[in-house]
């Protein structure tokens, strides 16, 4: 296959790895500075006296609604411009973000820099998602976007094992301080050795960013294909985000553990089984892809069908350990989505759309999902308690994760959709 005019053929095969190890460590921040709060929320409440309730606007609404919204005009400036400087000021921006909630005095305070970390982080997807996309082929595009997504991993590994003895030994305000400042050396490093494969073009206006932003929306949702992308992917958000970023408090309690040992244990069995799981989906991806570019969404449909038992028996059993190796089965088929998937929306956004491609996803994702899905699982636990005391919560991830299978059913469309079609 020759390589399109897109940038693709602007770099060496040697520069577009680096480059792809270097969106990996931006990956990597972004999941650790993102998740922290899971091991933070039993902190946060001793602490300022906080209910589930506020912990879910703190989780959700206050990161995520700046997080989503402004996402939309900054992928529609990385259709456009240069993408590695959005990059590097967004990691400079939720780095500082990170290092400063550590100095918060209150919760609006906490509140506050949660919106500051969430503007800065989204400039990170669209851009390297889009980098991505010039860098490699379609075929190749489901373990780069894979490889990426292990950066997630190793950010969780870093929360759940060094951050978890952090916040043990020095407290949750050293462990954010620790996490905030290695960020802005990143930046430093990714604006000296990213590549842009665009040529440099005048900044659009802000009224045309934002005329720009509404007409690639308009567009993205005529591909019947990409509309069942957005649905699978806004139900996947609400469970991913919403419902399992309780995982943590929620097994802490249900089994009388503490946070410092069930967040190790928790982060070697959700580790272990999304570097697996991110692997086996990029290759298969890029595998079955050559033969038709269907599999980037069959896959994932059978990914999600397949994890749902799992996950959703997880939360049944009576003992810690046999959740997490139901956890383990579960997740290690449900990230063999993310490779493909992301792929997928790729190929099917097209060229001049592939930054808003996947912050449309992102909007919506972050709006239903980790916004409204981490609330409702919180406000749900305080409804429960009265029932069910220390498993409320329990219960109210899992009516979430019921929502699983509606997921895998879009997704499976969106594959029906491509049978056979060719993708740039």
């Amino acid at each position: 296959m020759s390589e399109p005019s897109n940038g693709i053929a602007s770099v060496s095969a040697a520069q577009r790895n680096i480059c792809l190890f270097i969106l990996f460590l931006v990956a990597i921040f972004n999941a650790a500075d993102r998740f922290v709060i899971q091991i933070l929320i039993e902190p946060w409440k001793e602490e300022f006296g906080l209910e589930d309730g506020m912990i879910g606007l703190l989780i959700g609404p206050a990161f995520a609604i700046l997080y989503a919204t402004v996402g939309i005009p900054i992928a529609r400036l990385a259709d456009v411009s240069n993408r590695r400087n959005i990059i590097v000021l967004a990691l400079g921006i939720w780095s500082t973000m990170t290092a400063l909630t550590g100095y918060a005095q209150n919760v609006l305070q906490l509140f506050l820099l949660r919106i500051g970390l969430g503007i800065g982080e989204a400039g990170a997807t669209p851009p390297s998602h889009s980098l991505i996309s010039h860098y490699y082929p379609p075929e190749k595009r489901a373990f780069a976007f894979a490889f990426l997504n292990i950066g997630n991993s190793l950010g969780s590994i870093f929360v759940f094992f060094i951050g978890s003895w952090l916040l043990v030994a020095y407290g949750w305000r050293t462990l954010l301080i620790v996490m905030g400042v290695p960020g802005i050396l990143v930046a430093v490093i990714a604006y000296f050795v990213l590549v842009e494969t665009r040529k440099s073009a005048p900044l659009p206006s802000i009224p045309s960013i934002f005329a720009e932003s509404f007409r690639a929306a308009r567009e993205l949702f005529a591909i019947p294909a990409y509309r069942h992308l957005a649905i699978c992917f806004t139900i996947y958000g609400f469970i991913s985000l919403g419902a399992f970023q309780w995982d943590v408090p929620l097994f802490s309690r249900s089994f009388g553990l503490e946070v410092s040992t069930v967040a190790p244990l928790y982060g070697v069995a959700a580790t272990l089984s999304s570097l697996t799981g991110l692997v086996i989906g990029g290759w298969l991806g890029n595998y079955l892809s050559t033969r038709d570019i269907s599999w980037l969404a069959r896959l994932p449909a059978l990914a999600i069908f397949a994890a749902f038992p799992f996950l959703f028996a997880k939360y049944l059993v009576p003992d810690f350990y046999i959740a997490m190796v139901l956890m383990v089965l579960g997740s290690l088929s449900l990230i063999m989505f993310v490779g493909p998937f992301y792929a997928c929306v790729q190929a099917v956004a097209g060229e001049k759309n592939r930054s808003m491609g996947i912050a449309i996803l992102i909007f919506l994702t972050n709006i239903l999902g980790y916004a409204l899905g981490a609330s409702v699982a919180g406000f749900l636990s305080d409804a429960l308690k009265p029932f069910a005391g220390a498993d409320s919560l329990r219960y109210a991830v899992l009516i979430i994760v019921l929502l699983m299978p509606w997921a895998g059913f879009h997704v499976y469309r969106a594959s029906r959709l491509m049978v056979g079609k060719t993708f740039s």
